[in-house]
């Protein structure tokens, strides 16, 4: 790797890098992202058409649980448009106690 040469090096995934790096892959940069922990996953489940599904980051378990106490981000793939809503409720850090984001299909 120490010869390597990357066009944008992205350190840490957490408040946006694994974002920033999905949406800069298909503009041909090379890209590194360092990350201190290992990645986990993929979790793969399905929403029918029209429906909503709740799901708890602890409850993922397969392949592998998400560490507990470890900073992670997450990148949600999907083969059609949908809507999705994370929220993050984190009662060890009072400005972080619950926090939401809403993704949805634009029109790029």
């Amino acid at each position: 790797m120490a010869t390597d040469r990357y066009d944008i090096i992205i350190i840490g995934t957490g408040a946006g890098g694994g974002t920033l790096a999905y949406r800069l892959a298909p503009t041909g940069k090379r890209i590194l992202v360092l990350e201190r922990g290992g990645p986990v996953g993929p979790y793969r489940f399905v929403v029918p058409a029209q429906r909503t599904k709740h799901l708890l980051f602890n409850d993922l378990n397969d392949p592998a649980p998400i560490p507990r106490n470890t900073p992670y981000a997450s990148t949600i793939v999907s083969d059609v448009p949908i809507v999705c809503q994370h929220t993050r409720l984190d009662s060890r850090q009072a400005e972080n106690a619950l926090m939401s984001t809403i993704a949805y299909a634009g029109t790029e």
